[in-house]
């Protein structure tokens, strides 16, 4: 799993608008600093 969210950050980096999970959300920013946000919860968890 962290392996595939790593990858995909790493391609979105690059080419933010070729990749459709990006373009859906508002920020690029604003989509990482929410999986950190998820992968602390996950971690506390």
């Amino acid at each position: 799993m962290l392996g595939r969210v790593t990858r995909v950050t790493s391609h979105a980096g690059p080419s933010p608008s070729r990749t459709p999970e990006r373009r859906r959300s508002t920020s690029p920013q604003t989509s990482f600093r929410e999986r950190c946000a998820m992968r602390k919860s996950a971690e506390k968890r």
